[in-house]
Protein backbone atom coordinates (compact mmCIF):
# COMPACT_ATOMS: atom_id res chain seq x y z
CA UNK A 1 0.00 0.00 0.00
CA UNK A 2 3.02 2.28 0.01
CA UNK A 3 3.25 5.19 -2.40
CA UNK A 4 6.89 4.32 -2.97
CA UNK A 5 9.13 1.44 -2.03
CA UNK A 6 12.07 3.70 -1.24
CA UNK A 7 11.79 7.28 -0.06
CA UNK A 8 8.15 7.13 1.01
CA UNK A 9 8.57 4.18 3.37
CA UNK A 10 5.92 4.47 6.07
CA UNK A 11 3.56 6.71 4.14
CA UNK A 12 0.58 4.43 3.56
CA UNK A 13 -2.84 5.26 2.18
CA UNK A 14 -5.73 2.86 2.13
CA UNK A 15 -8.52 4.82 0.50
CA UNK A 16 -10.15 1.96 -1.33
CA UNK A 17 -11.80 1.68 -4.72
CA UNK A 18 -15.16 -0.01 -5.00
CA UNK A 19 -14.96 -3.66 -6.04
CA UNK A 20 -17.91 -5.72 -7.29
CA UNK A 21 -18.55 -9.43 -7.05
CA UNK A 22 -20.08 -11.21 -9.99
CA UNK A 23 -19.61 -14.97 -10.09
CA UNK A 24 -20.23 -17.43 -12.90
CA UNK A 25 -19.52 -20.80 -11.38
CA UNK A 26 -20.88 -22.79 -14.26
CA UNK A 27 -23.66 -23.87 -11.89
CA UNK A 28 -26.35 -21.34 -12.77
CA UNK A 29 -29.39 -21.77 -10.56
CA UNK A 30 -27.50 -23.78 -7.95
CA UNK A 31 -26.35 -22.68 -4.53
CA UNK A 32 -22.81 -23.16 -3.28
CA UNK A 33 -24.02 -26.05 -1.14
CA UNK A 34 -24.80 -27.92 -4.40
CA UNK A 35 -21.18 -27.61 -5.55
CA UNK A 36 -18.66 -30.23 -4.33
CA UNK A 37 -16.69 -28.71 -1.45
CA UNK A 38 -13.31 -29.36 -3.04
CA UNK A 39 -14.37 -27.39 -6.15
CA UNK A 40 -15.81 -24.30 -4.49
CA UNK A 41 -12.71 -22.15 -4.09
CA UNK A 42 -11.46 -22.92 -7.61
CA UNK A 43 -14.89 -22.11 -8.99
CA UNK A 44 -14.96 -18.81 -7.13
CA UNK A 45 -11.54 -17.84 -8.47
CA UNK A 46 -11.91 -18.97 -12.07
CA UNK A 47 -15.33 -17.71 -13.18
CA UNK A 48 -16.43 -14.15 -12.49
CA UNK A 49 -18.85 -13.03 -15.20
CA UNK A 50 -22.54 -13.69 -14.85
CA UNK A 51 -23.59 -15.48 -11.70
CA UNK A 52 -24.30 -13.20 -8.74
CA UNK A 53 -24.12 -14.28 -5.13
CA UNK A 54 -27.42 -13.30 -3.50
CA UNK A 55 -27.30 -14.95 -0.11
CA UNK A 56 -27.10 -12.67 2.91
CA UNK A 57 -24.39 -12.79 5.51
CA UNK A 58 -26.88 -13.88 8.14
CA UNK A 59 -30.58 -14.49 7.91
CA UNK A 60 -32.65 -11.68 9.35
CA UNK A 61 -34.04 -14.13 11.92
CA UNK A 62 -30.53 -14.82 13.16
CA UNK A 63 -29.82 -11.10 13.33
CA UNK A 64 -32.90 -10.18 15.36
CA UNK A 65 -32.11 -8.22 18.50
CA UNK A 66 -32.48 -10.86 21.18
CA UNK A 67 -30.90 -9.04 24.11
CA UNK A 68 -29.70 -5.67 25.22
CA UNK A 69 -26.19 -5.08 23.99
CA UNK A 70 -23.16 -3.70 25.73
CA UNK A 71 -19.86 -2.35 24.50
CA UNK A 72 -16.33 -3.58 24.03
CA UNK A 73 -12.89 -2.07 23.89
CA UNK A 74 -9.36 -3.04 23.03
CA UNK A 75 -6.10 -1.25 23.67
CA UNK A 76 -4.41 0.16 20.58
CA UNK A 77 -0.70 -0.46 19.94
CA UNK A 78 1.19 1.75 17.50
CA UNK A 79 4.79 1.16 18.59
CA UNK A 80 5.46 -0.99 15.51
CA UNK A 81 4.37 1.81 13.21
CA UNK A 82 0.77 0.79 12.63
CA UNK A 83 -2.52 1.12 14.52
CA UNK A 84 -3.01 -2.40 15.84
CA UNK A 85 -5.54 -4.18 18.08
CA UNK A 86 -5.68 -7.84 19.06
CA UNK A 87 -8.80 -9.81 18.17
CA UNK A 88 -9.66 -13.51 18.37
CA UNK A 89 -11.12 -15.59 15.55
CA UNK A 90 -12.82 -18.98 15.28
CA UNK A 91 -13.54 -21.84 17.64
CA UNK A 92 -9.90 -21.90 18.73
CA UNK A 93 -10.11 -18.16 19.54
CA UNK A 94 -6.79 -17.65 17.81
CA UNK A 95 -5.40 -14.23 18.73
CA UNK A 96 -4.59 -12.11 15.70
CA UNK A 97 -3.03 -8.61 15.69
CA UNK A 98 -5.02 -6.51 13.21
CA UNK A 99 -4.36 -3.15 11.57
CA UNK A 100 -7.36 -0.92 12.33
CA UNK A 101 -8.17 0.90 9.11
CA UNK A 102 -10.86 3.58 8.88
CA UNK A 103 -10.07 3.80 5.16
CA UNK A 104 -10.85 0.19 4.23
CA UNK A 105 -14.25 -1.50 3.81
CA UNK A 106 -13.13 -5.13 4.05
CA UNK A 107 -11.83 -7.15 7.00
CA UNK A 108 -9.02 -9.39 5.76
CA UNK A 109 -6.84 -11.97 7.55
CA UNK A 110 -3.62 -13.62 6.35
CA UNK A 111 -3.91 -17.39 6.12
CA UNK A 112 -0.67 -17.65 8.12
CA UNK A 113 -2.53 -16.24 11.14
CA UNK A 114 -5.92 -17.89 10.63
CA UNK A 115 -6.81 -21.28 9.12
CA UNK A 116 -10.56 -21.71 8.67
CA UNK A 117 -10.11 -25.48 8.29
CA UNK A 118 -9.07 -25.66 11.96
CA UNK A 119 -12.16 -23.79 13.20
CA UNK A 120 -15.35 -25.76 13.82
CA UNK A 121 -17.38 -22.53 13.60
CA UNK A 122 -16.04 -21.51 10.17
CA UNK A 123 -18.16 -21.80 7.04
CA UNK A 124 -17.02 -23.18 3.73
CA UNK A 125 -15.95 -20.49 1.23
CA UNK A 126 -19.12 -18.60 0.31
CA UNK A 127 -17.88 -15.87 -2.02
CA UNK A 128 -14.85 -14.11 -3.47
CA UNK A 129 -13.60 -10.74 -2.29
CA UNK A 130 -11.74 -8.23 -4.47
CA UNK A 131 -10.21 -5.00 -3.17
CA UNK A 132 -7.98 -2.32 -4.67
CA UNK A 133 -5.80 0.21 -2.87
CA UNK A 134 -4.45 3.68 -3.57
CA UNK A 135 -0.94 2.39 -4.25
CA UNK A 136 -2.23 0.17 -7.05
CA UNK A 137 -1.99 -2.98 -4.97
CA UNK A 138 -4.97 -5.25 -4.76
CA UNK A 139 -6.05 -8.59 -3.39
CA UNK A 140 -8.62 -11.29 -3.95
CA UNK A 141 -9.48 -14.51 -2.23
CA UNK A 142 -12.21 -16.60 -0.64
CA UNK A 143 -14.65 -15.25 1.94
CA UNK A 144 -15.58 -17.41 4.91
CA UNK A 145 -17.72 -16.61 7.93
CA UNK A 146 -16.61 -17.34 11.47
CA UNK A 147 -16.95 -16.06 15.00
CA UNK A 148 -14.97 -12.86 15.54
CA UNK A 149 -14.14 -11.68 19.06
CA UNK A 150 -13.37 -8.06 19.92
CA UNK A 151 -12.86 -7.52 23.65
CA UNK A 152 -16.01 -8.85 25.31
CA UNK A 153 -18.03 -8.67 22.07
CA UNK A 154 -18.69 -11.56 19.69
CA UNK A 155 -19.79 -11.22 16.06
CA UNK A 156 -21.11 -14.60 14.98
CA UNK A 157 -20.71 -15.70 11.36
CA UNK A 158 -18.74 -12.57 10.53
CA UNK A 159 -17.47 -12.40 6.91
CA UNK A 160 -13.68 -12.57 6.65
CA UNK A 161 -11.61 -12.31 3.49
CA UNK A 162 -8.69 -14.73 3.60
CA UNK A 163 -5.39 -13.37 2.26
CA UNK A 164 -3.07 -15.93 0.69
CA UNK A 165 0.69 -15.35 0.51
CA UNK A 166 0.40 -13.79 -2.96
CA UNK A 167 -1.41 -10.84 -1.37
CA UNK A 168 0.40 -10.41 1.96
CA UNK A 169 1.80 -7.17 0.53
CA UNK A 170 -1.40 -5.27 1.33
CA UNK A 171 -0.38 -5.66 5.00
CA UNK A 172 3.38 -5.37 4.72
CA UNK A 173 4.32 -5.72 8.38
CA UNK A 174 5.00 -9.40 9.10
CA UNK A 175 3.83 -8.96 12.69
CA UNK A 176 0.33 -7.93 11.61
CA UNK A 177 -2.20 -10.60 10.69
CA UNK A 178 -4.72 -8.58 8.73
CA UNK A 179 -6.95 -5.52 8.40
CA UNK A 180 -9.87 -4.72 10.70
CA UNK A 181 -11.95 -2.44 8.48
CA UNK A 182 -14.23 0.19 9.99
CA UNK A 183 -14.95 2.45 7.03
CA UNK A 184 -18.46 3.93 6.91
CA UNK A 185 -20.86 1.51 5.18
CA UNK A 186 -22.09 2.98 1.91
CA UNK A 187 -20.86 3.54 -1.62
CA UNK A 188 -17.35 2.35 -0.73
CA UNK A 189 -18.71 -0.89 0.71
CA UNK A 190 -16.93 -3.92 -0.67
CA UNK A 191 -19.66 -5.49 -2.81
CA UNK A 192 -19.10 -9.07 -1.72
CA UNK A 193 -22.85 -9.63 -2.10
CA UNK A 194 -25.49 -8.33 -4.47
CA UNK A 195 -27.18 -5.31 -2.92
CA UNK A 196 -24.31 -4.28 -0.60
CA UNK A 197 -25.80 -5.57 2.68
CA UNK A 198 -24.87 -3.31 5.56
CA UNK A 199 -23.84 -6.13 7.88
CA UNK A 200 -20.53 -6.67 6.06
CA UNK A 201 -18.81 -4.31 8.53
CA UNK A 202 -18.06 -5.44 12.09
CA UNK A 203 -19.90 -2.65 13.91
CA UNK A 204 -23.15 -3.11 11.99
CA UNK A 205 -22.86 -6.88 12.34
CA UNK A 206 -22.53 -6.53 16.12
CA UNK A 207 -25.59 -4.29 16.33
CA UNK A 208 -27.78 -6.56 14.21
CA UNK A 209 -26.90 -9.47 16.48
CA UNK A 210 -27.73 -7.51 19.63
CA UNK A 211 -24.17 -7.43 20.93
CA UNK A 212 -24.34 -3.61 20.98
CA UNK A 213 -27.34 -1.27 21.01
CA UNK A 214 -25.96 1.27 18.57
CA UNK A 215 -23.24 1.75 15.97
CA UNK A 216 -21.03 4.06 17.99
CA UNK A 217 -17.26 3.74 18.07
CA UNK A 218 -14.33 5.82 19.24
CA UNK A 219 -10.63 5.76 18.40
CA UNK A 220 -7.56 6.94 20.29
CA UNK A 221 -4.08 5.88 19.21
CA UNK A 222 -0.63 6.34 20.66
CA UNK A 223 0.22 5.87 24.32
CA UNK A 224 -2.87 4.79 26.24
CA UNK A 225 -4.88 4.49 23.03
CA UNK A 226 -7.95 2.32 22.63
CA UNK A 227 -10.69 1.39 20.17
CA UNK A 228 -14.11 1.49 21.81
CA UNK A 229 -17.13 -0.09 20.08
CA UNK A 230 -20.73 0.47 21.22
CA UNK A 231 -20.13 3.58 23.30
CA UNK A 232 -18.30 6.92 23.53
CA UNK A 233 -15.99 7.98 26.37
CA UNK A 234 -15.83 11.74 26.84
CA UNK A 235 -13.09 11.38 29.45
CA UNK A 236 -10.53 10.36 26.81
CA UNK A 237 -10.42 13.96 25.54
CA UNK A 238 -8.88 16.94 27.30
CA UNK A 239 -11.84 19.16 28.18
CA UNK A 240 -14.26 16.67 26.63
CA UNK A 241 -15.32 15.93 23.07
CA UNK A 242 -16.56 18.65 20.68
CA UNK A 243 -19.30 17.81 18.17
CA UNK A 244 -18.65 18.88 14.58
CA UNK A 245 -19.99 18.23 11.10
CA UNK A 246 -18.58 15.06 9.56
CA UNK A 247 -17.08 16.49 6.37
CA UNK A 248 -15.53 13.18 5.33
CA UNK A 249 -18.74 11.50 4.20
CA UNK A 250 -18.11 12.23 0.51
CA UNK A 251 -15.47 9.48 0.73
CA UNK A 252 -17.25 7.39 3.39
CA UNK A 253 -14.70 8.56 5.96
CA UNK A 254 -14.72 10.40 9.24
CA UNK A 255 -13.47 13.93 8.68
CA UNK A 256 -13.68 17.59 9.63
CA UNK A 257 -13.16 20.98 8.04
CA UNK A 258 -10.11 22.78 9.26
CA UNK A 259 -7.02 24.81 8.48
CA UNK A 260 -3.36 23.95 8.08
CA UNK A 261 -1.05 26.59 9.58
CA UNK A 262 -3.87 29.17 9.47
CA UNK A 263 -4.21 28.77 5.70
CA UNK A 264 -7.44 28.37 3.71
CA UNK A 265 -10.17 25.99 4.85
CA UNK A 266 -9.55 22.37 3.88
CA UNK A 267 -11.07 18.95 4.61
CA UNK A 268 -9.24 16.44 6.79
CA UNK A 269 -10.19 12.82 5.98
CA UNK A 270 -9.18 10.58 8.91
CA UNK A 271 -7.40 7.37 7.88
CA UNK A 272 -5.79 5.19 10.55
CA UNK A 273 -4.29 3.02 7.81
CA UNK A 274 -2.02 5.88 6.75
CA UNK A 275 1.16 6.77 8.62
CA UNK A 276 1.58 10.31 7.36
CA UNK A 277 -0.55 13.07 5.88
CA UNK A 278 -1.32 12.97 2.16
CA UNK A 279 -2.71 15.62 -0.16
CA UNK A 280 -2.56 16.38 -3.87
CA UNK A 281 0.87 17.00 -5.40
CA UNK A 282 -0.02 20.60 -6.29
CA UNK A 283 -1.28 21.27 -2.77
CA UNK A 284 1.85 19.73 -1.25
CA UNK A 285 4.13 21.86 -3.44
CA UNK A 286 2.42 25.02 -2.20
CA UNK A 287 2.78 23.88 1.41
CA UNK A 288 6.48 23.10 0.95
CA UNK A 289 7.00 26.54 -0.56
CA UNK A 290 5.21 28.24 2.35
CA UNK A 291 7.28 26.23 4.86
CA UNK A 292 10.58 26.78 3.07
CA UNK A 293 10.93 23.02 2.56
CA UNK A 294 13.01 21.49 -0.23
CA UNK A 295 10.82 19.82 -2.85
CA UNK A 296 11.83 16.34 -3.97
CA UNK A 297 9.97 14.42 -6.67
CA UNK A 298 9.92 10.67 -6.21
CA UNK A 299 7.87 8.38 -8.45
CA UNK A 300 4.74 8.75 -10.60
CA UNK A 301 4.26 12.41 -9.77
CA UNK A 302 4.55 11.93 -6.01
CA UNK A 303 6.45 14.58 -4.03
CA UNK A 304 7.94 14.92 -0.56
CA UNK A 305 9.35 17.86 1.39
CA UNK A 306 12.74 17.95 3.11
CA UNK A 307 13.50 20.24 6.05
CA UNK A 308 16.39 20.93 8.41
CA UNK A 309 16.18 18.32 11.18
CA UNK A 310 17.58 20.79 13.72
CA UNK A 311 15.17 23.59 12.82
CA UNK A 312 11.88 22.08 11.58
CA UNK A 313 8.88 24.28 10.70
CA UNK A 314 5.65 24.48 12.66
CA UNK A 315 2.87 22.13 11.54
CA UNK A 316 -0.44 23.14 13.09
CA UNK A 317 -3.94 21.83 12.38
CA UNK A 318 -7.05 23.63 13.62
CA UNK A 319 -10.76 22.88 13.23
CA UNK A 320 -13.00 25.58 11.77
CA UNK A 321 -15.80 24.42 14.08
CA UNK A 322 -15.05 24.71 17.78
CA UNK A 323 -11.63 25.59 19.15
CA UNK A 324 -9.63 22.40 18.55
CA UNK A 325 -6.00 23.06 17.60
CA UNK A 326 -3.23 20.46 17.31
CA UNK A 327 0.44 21.19 16.72
CA UNK A 328 2.55 18.27 15.53
CA UNK A 329 5.48 17.82 17.97
CA UNK A 330 8.95 18.54 16.61
CA UNK A 331 10.04 14.97 17.33
CA UNK A 332 7.30 13.68 15.02
CA UNK A 333 8.32 16.07 12.24
CA UNK A 334 11.94 14.93 12.43
CA UNK A 335 11.31 11.21 12.94
CA UNK A 336 12.31 10.21 9.39
CA UNK A 337 15.79 11.26 8.37
CA UNK A 338 16.74 11.56 4.71
CA UNK A 339 20.47 12.13 5.25
CA UNK A 340 22.69 15.23 5.14
CA UNK A 341 20.84 16.70 8.11
CA UNK A 342 17.50 16.66 6.28
CA UNK A 343 14.25 15.13 7.54
CA UNK A 344 11.16 14.14 5.55
CA UNK A 345 8.03 16.08 6.43
CA UNK A 346 5.07 13.88 7.43
CA UNK A 347 3.13 15.52 4.56
CA UNK A 348 3.46 14.02 1.08
CA UNK A 349 1.86 14.88 -2.25
CA UNK A 350 0.33 12.29 -4.54
CA UNK A 351 -1.22 12.32 -7.99
CA UNK A 352 -3.22 9.27 -7.03
CA UNK A 353 -5.27 9.94 -3.91
CA UNK A 354 -8.81 8.93 -3.08
CA UNK A 355 -11.22 6.39 -4.44
CA UNK A 356 -10.41 6.05 -8.14
CA UNK A 357 -8.25 9.15 -7.80
CA UNK A 358 -11.21 11.38 -7.02
CA UNK A 359 -9.34 13.49 -4.48
CA UNK A 360 -7.22 14.81 -7.33
CA UNK A 361 -10.20 17.06 -8.01
CA UNK A 362 -10.45 18.16 -4.36
CA UNK A 363 -7.59 20.61 -4.02
CA UNK A 364 -8.58 21.24 -0.43
CA UNK A 365 -8.37 17.61 0.73
CA UNK A 366 -5.93 16.05 3.20
CA UNK A 367 -5.84 12.37 4.13
CA UNK A 368 -4.60 12.55 7.71
CA UNK A 369 -3.07 9.47 9.28
CA UNK A 370 -1.19 8.65 12.44
CA UNK A 371 1.01 11.77 12.38
CA UNK A 372 -2.11 13.80 13.28
CA UNK A 373 -4.51 11.21 14.70
CA UNK A 374 -2.26 10.07 17.55
CA UNK A 375 -2.83 13.49 19.12
CA UNK A 376 -6.66 13.40 19.09
CA UNK A 377 -9.51 11.09 19.99
CA UNK A 378 -12.50 10.95 17.65
CA UNK A 379 -15.91 9.38 18.11
CA UNK A 380 -18.65 8.70 15.61
CA UNK A 381 -21.90 6.83 15.10
CA UNK A 382 -22.82 5.02 11.87
CA UNK A 383 -26.48 5.75 12.74
CA UNK A 384 -25.77 9.52 12.78
CA UNK A 385 -23.17 9.75 10.02
CA UNK A 386 -23.20 13.51 9.54
CA UNK A 387 -21.73 14.26 12.97
CA UNK A 388 -18.37 13.49 14.56
CA UNK A 389 -17.02 14.21 18.03
CA UNK A 390 -13.36 15.04 18.46
CA UNK A 391 -10.97 16.38 21.07
CA UNK A 392 -7.32 16.43 22.04
CA UNK A 393 -6.28 13.06 23.37
CA UNK A 394 -5.77 13.08 27.12
CA UNK A 395 -2.38 11.71 28.13
CA UNK A 396 -1.90 9.75 31.34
Amino acid sequence: MKLSTSVLIGVIATVVGVSALELDLGYAGKSLTDIPMEKRVDALFNHMDAWEMRRGLLSKDEMALKKRGGSGESSVEDSIGDVVVNVKIGSEKKEVPMLVDTGSPSTLVKDEFYNSNKSSTASDPIALFMVGYLSGQGAKGPVVTDNFYFGDLTAKSFPIGVLTKNYYGVVMNDKIGGILAIMYPGLAENQWYNGQPQEVDLITNLKYQGAIDNRKWQMSIGKGGKLLIGDHDDSLAEGGLQEMTNSGMSQNHVGIKGKFNDGPQVIFFFDTGSHGIITTADNAKKIYNDLGAELKEVDSGNVIGLVDCKNPPTLKFSATEGDLEVEIPKEDITSREAGDGKCILPISGSEKVGTNGSLRHMHNAFIVGEAYLRHVTFATDFDSPMKVKIGKQKRN
